[in-house]
């Protein structure tokens, strides 16, 4: 969707099948995206990027926590000032504060932009939808 709105983008997936299939789906529609099959937790943020979509890759399930506060914290610090960092997550109180802790502890400044939610009437599911902008010159989260 981002493409076909004019941006570039670089989609990272584990799946060799997962990009293949959106390299193709680009080379069709003639959009300006780039899939590269990478782990995302050892990804080298590129500080040139507007906007890092995270879209169902956090859970902060007990076994997965850690990995994935050591992906946001590193996200945070390596993102373009002024960026935005989008995270779509399923819909959880106890997560939800989980997340928010985790951008607080990051000692990154930030303005949240958009902490709602979001259907997915396909799946009867509700998403957290939680955007929020790192500051230029700051450096403490807030």
């Amino acid at each position: 969707m981002l493409g076909r709105l004019g941006y570039h983008v670089t989609g990272v997936d584990l799946s060799t099948v997962g990009i293949r299939q959106m390299n193709e789906a680009a080379r069709q529609e003639k959009l300006d995206v780039q899939g590269k099959v990478a782990d995302l937790y050892t990804f080298a943020i590129d500080q040139s990027v507007d906007i890092i979509l995270l879209d169902s890759i956090i859970h902060l399930y007990k076994k997965d926590y850690e990995r994935e506060k050591q992906l946001l914290t590193r996200i945070l610090k390596q993102m373009k000032p002024g960026g935005l960092l989008c995270n779509f997550m399923l819909k959880g109180k106890t997560r939800e504060n989980e997340l928010k802790k985790i951008y607080q502890e990051s000692k990154t400044a930030f303005k949240v932009l958009r902490d709602d939610y979001t259907e997915y009437p396909a799946f009867q599911t509700t998403y957290h939808m939680y955007i929020i902008q790192k500051q230029i010159n700051a450096s403490k989260g807030r």
